[in-house]
């Protein structure tokens, strides 16, 4: 099951829960994560959270309480409950095609929440590199243009490479806007020299876009959609 990264940090933070049944919507801080991941087949994550505002008290769904979510091509399905990071979610497998998620609180007494709604990022339109583009390393000096067409207005990427079926090199932020152009240098790639056959590297490219909540919530909570593609260049000395 793939987690949302807020998940574990905001259930170590959280020091109890408290049913819903007493909590009005307005009381209800939302936490709403899409990460839409295309390694392998592929598949959809959307994971939820509740928390109460200005307390460490996260809100349990009771008394016929729900969230359930849509997309364009699924007209309702469930978010079951991790009592153990305390967030409520569900991981569509072998898609990566959906164009938006919309998550739907329904109260059985009070007021509901049906229309928080994101539009699910694109994958990068790359112009380059192409897949297996050869890098320069130069003792480290050269560099990596990544450049895309289809910008997203107010979006961001981050870049995170590593050796191709390794860990990530870089421990440094590797982020910018969604302007179509990013900068990666040789020292990014590898911490070292590559060989004289060079070395395959894999980028992950990940765009964020930020989605609506619905009016209903205190509007302090967050809704953030994540898309992850991948390119291989071969690092050359």
């Amino acid at each position: 099951m793939k987690l949302p990264r807020f998940a574990l940090a905001l259930s170590i933070v959280a020091c109890s829960s408290t049913s819903s049944t007493g909590v009005p919507t307005n009381h209800f801080k939302p936490f709403f994560d899409v990460d839409v991941d295309t390694v392998g087949k592929g598949s959809t994550y959307v994971g939820v959270i509740f928390d109460q505002p200005g307390t460490l008290t996260q809100v349990r769904l009771e008394g016929g309480d729900s969230v359930t979510f849509k997309t364009d091509k699924d007209p309702s399905l469930p978010l079951g409950y991790d009592s153990g990071l305390q967030v409520y979610n569900n991981t569509i497998k072998d898609v990566t095609d959906r164009t938006f998620v919309t998550i739907m609180l329904t109260r059985a007494s009070g007021t509901s929440a049906p229309s928080s709604t994101v539009q699910l990022p694109a994958a990068l339109a790359l112009t380059a590199p192409m897949p297996s583009a050869q890098v320069t390393y130069g003792a480290g000096s050269g560099k990596l243009v990544v450049t895309w067409t289809n910008i997203i207005a107010g979006a961001t990427v981050d870049f995170s490479p590593s050796p191709c079926g390794g860990a990530a090199v870089s421990t440094k932020p590797l982020s910018g806007p969604d302007n179509g152009s990013f900068t990666l240098g040789a020292s990014d790639l590898l911490v070292s020299a590559p060989p004289a056959a060079g070395s395959c590297v894999s980028i992950r490219m990940t765009r964020h876009v930020n989605g609506t909540i619905d009016p209903a919530y205190s509007q302090d909570g967050t809704f953030t959609a994540r898309r992850e593609d991948y390119v291989q260049v071969n690092v050359v000395p």
